[in-house]
């Protein structure tokens, strides 16, 4: 149990502890009464309802009646209902969706599995501004979100995802797992919420306590609260009995709003208060595709990841300090809500934001806060509150707020100015070791560095490590066993991961240290990387712990079931542990939750080949080079595949793809060369080795390649420059040594 986040947990000094006792002693029996149970002598709570909060609690009650949290989920009716339903039709991509009423209820024909027009009863709203979708119920206990939904700012029907093509038998469409309520959307949208998904059978028996986001998803269950404070209507210690109190701190708040608020995968069926969210969900930490390399939000990935970067964050500043605890909205409009904190004399005025007083430039979040749309209409400012860095765009082509506004002008016109203002010299930022590193440019030691930094994020630590894992190298491989050390578990948890991508034979003793780990999070990576591992022969403590990780394991894998990513990760971990057949089951069972699982598919690929089922590894093979036609390691393995085939040509077609998909492919042109050598191409195979070489100075394979071939071909002063060039760059290997000998006609 997480005692911070209780009042009646807090720590009494041994004074106040006898007074409770001598109080409780004393107040055992009162007037007349013949409950015996003291103040804190509480039971387990249960959810009771947010009208039972009413009664003491009115004016909080009607603030959150406005809220978004109220109408997060509503049942359909005319009070609810914001959309035009009065037979209205909707072309999108060539479908006609028409909305109409009938008796008080609502229907929309739209699009159904099989890509025919059918006919559906709306059941509940969701959501409210800017835009509200519908849910549809449907056999097994599933609901789907629709995706036409109702502009509520303009008044309008649109597509959530105007500008894709989506077949209807795909994950994306709104029929299929993307759009599924029971596992996208309903843990942050109903109180006391658990799926209650079964595997076998594919069905829900999805169960809530109340349809919205109530008073008791941030306080907790009520009963006892409001239990004892009819009993005891006078005790501050009735407090202690609900989270969330008026003066909680910002660790508190963050436990409560955070694990609907970040972007993360959950890992039990249900949210239990008293257990801290992280060891209830696993965040995502600065991953690319979710947020730019420096850390700005891109994807929708809600507000924790970025707000724990920002510097409000390291100084204590609250969700409440800014927004209203019952109605969600800002406390005060513009920069006044900056100005609570921010001396307005130093920040309102032309030399700090050089834009004319009043306008949008002018404003904090223009500069601070830049945002972006989801879900077509959704405006999201980003919460990192960083400073806008230009230079840094001009350099790695990030967004920034200044070209948010100014988009007619380039990042170099926005640094030169920023330049020109504020001098060239910038605060140090975590960011740039973090475009660094995404790039390569970044040494272990620098990163090994920034995580030793104790004003640097967590969040922005453990990303600088996520990226090692593609580095290589024994520097790397250090800095990942150091940061298994790390106070954070975010950190912890990425130095497990990446060091799965080194010999994870190598690292055994240290995963099976981190069992033990006190983040759930944290263990279950730890598990997962000693899938298929021996460890038969460790203490008996180790084996009982193994075996109760065990169980977290396989119990987070059955509530997440529902997800093909969920699917995959079982496939990779039964690959891993050597038990093919239950990897090709979970790998077909990927793909047909979500037929863009392409790395499934290249796995699956690989199984096939084992069994000499080439044709069928071909075909996986060919359907990712179609659907991501920019994916360069789908032709490399074609190319490769059709090589072993014995088919020479098609394997050449390949390969030349690949490259010219990727020039960095070093791997690519490495064997396309040595395919040519075997056709005898003498000319096409050296100018394949160059041109990899160009594309790739100082590659190993490439440079053994070329040196070798020129040997073969006794053009010994080209062999001569290339094998010198390998001895240089890995001195003391003694096949590089022999092979300038060779050269030298040693």
């Amino acid at each position: 149990m997480n005692n911070i986040f209780r009042n009646k947990f807090a720590v009494l000094s041994i004074m106040s502890f006898l007074g409770i006792i001598v109080w409780l002693l004393a107040g055992i029996v009162r007037k007349g009464k013949e409950e015996t149970a003291t103040v804190a002598e509480t039971r387990e709570s249960r959810f009771v309802g947010s009208a039972a909060c009413k009664e003491c609690h009115e004016l909080e009650y009607e603030a959150w009646k406005k809220s978004d949290h109220y109408k997060a989920m509503q049942v359909a009716g005319e009070e609810t209902v914001l959309g035009d339903f009065n037979n209205v039709r909707f072309e999108s991509k060539g479908f006609t969706n028409r909305m109409f009423k009938k008796d008080s209820t609502f229907y929309m024909v739209m699009e159904n599995r099989e890509g025919v027009p059918d006919t559906f009863e709306v059941k509940y709203t969701f959501g409210h501004y800017p835009l509200q979708q519908y849910i549809i119920e449907f056999p097994d206990g599933r609901y789907q979100c629709t995706h036409v939904a109702w502009d509520s700012r303009d008044n309008k029907w649109f597509d959530l995802y105007p500008e894709l093509e989506i077949h209807h038998s795909e994950w994306l469409h709104w029929t299929g797992g993307a759009q599924n309520w029971n596992n996208m959307c309903a843990d942050c949208h109903s109180t006391n919420l658990q799926k209650n998904y079964t595997d076998a059978t594919g069905s829900y028996q999805t169960t809530w306590d109340e349809i919205n986001v109530s008073c008791e998803s941030c306080h907790g269950p009520g009963s006892e609260h409001v239990r004892l404070s009819k009993l005891y209507p006078d005790s501050s210690e009735v407090f202690g009995t609900v989270y969330l109190g008026r003066n909680s701190q910002q660790q508190e708040q963050m436990q409560f709003c955070a694990r609907c608020h970040s972007r993360r995968s959950q890992l039990t069926n249900r949210f239990h208060h008293d257990e801290h969210w992280t060891d209830q969900y696993s965040p995502d930490i600065l991953r690319p595709g979710l947020y730019f390399a420096d850390g700005q939000i891109l994807d929708e990935v809600y507000v924790w990841g970025s707000f724990v970067q920002s510097k409000m964050h390291r100084e204590g500043v609250r969700c409440t300090d800014c927004h209203d605890p019952h109605t969600y909205e800002r406390k005060l409009p513009g920069n006044q809500l900056c100005y609570q904190c921010h001396d307005f004399r130093v920040y309102d005025n032309r030399s700090h934001h050089f834009h004319e007083p009043g306008s949008e430039g002018a404003q904090c979040e223009s500069c601070h806060m830049p945002g972006r749309h989801y879900m077509v209409n959704d405006y999201r400012p980003d919460h990192s509150f960083r400073v806008p860095r230009p230079d840094l765009s001009v350099k790695y082509d990030m967004p920034n707020a200044c070209n948010t506004c100014h988009d007619d002008q380039s990042a170099q016109w926005a640094s030169d100015w920023v330049n020109e203002w504020y001098g060239k010299e910038r605060e140090f930022h975590f960011s740039e070791v973090l475009l660094r590193a995404a790039n390569h440019e970044s040494s272990p030691e620098e990163i090994a560095h920034l995580v030793s930094i104790d004003t640097v994020p967590d969040i922005a630590k453990a990303t600088a490590v996520y990226y090692l894992e593609n580095y290589g190298g024994p520097q790397a491989q250090q800095v990942l066993l150091n940061s298994l050390n790390h106070p954070s578990f975010l950190v912890r948890r990425t130095a497990i991961e990446g060091l799965g991508m080194y010999n994870p034979e190598e690292n055994k003793e240290h995963f099976i240290h981190m069992l033990s780990d006190t983040a759930r999070v944290v263990r279950l990576a730890a598990f997962n990387a000693l899938a298929g591992m021996d460890i038969s022969s460790s203490p008996a403590e180790i084996i009982t712990q193994y075996n109760k990780v065990n169980e977290e394991f396989f119990s987070n894998h059955r509530n997440n079931a529902d997800f093909p990513g969920e699917k995959m990760h079982m496939a990779q971990y039964y690959h891993r542990s050597g038990q093919t057949g239950l990897a090709q089951q979970y790998y077909e069972e990927t793909l047909k939750k979500d037929n863009y699982q392409n790395m499934a598919r290249m796995n699956l690929a690989i199984i096939y080949n084992s069994q000499n089922q080439n044709q069928r590894a071909a075909a996986l093979l060919k359907k990712v080079v179609e659907q991501e036609p920019d994916y360069d390691h789908a032709y490399y393995s074609l190319g490769l595949l059709y090589a072993e085939m014995n088919k020479a040509d098609s394997a050449v077609f390949y390969l030349k793809e690949c490259t010219q998909v990727n020039h960095q492919n070093a791997a690519a042109y490495y064997n396309l060369g040595l395919l040519y050598q075997q056709q005898s191409e003498k000319q096409k195979a050296e100018n394949t080795f160059l041109e990899g070489l160009k594309n790739n100075p100082g590659n190993e394979r490439l440079l053994y390649a070329i040196s070798h071939f020129y040997v073969q071909e006794q053009k010994r002063e080209q062999a001569k420059r290339y094998a010198r060039e390998l001895v240089r760059l890995f001195p003391g290997r003694q096949e590089y040594i022999q092979l300038l000998q060779m050269a030298e006609g040693q």
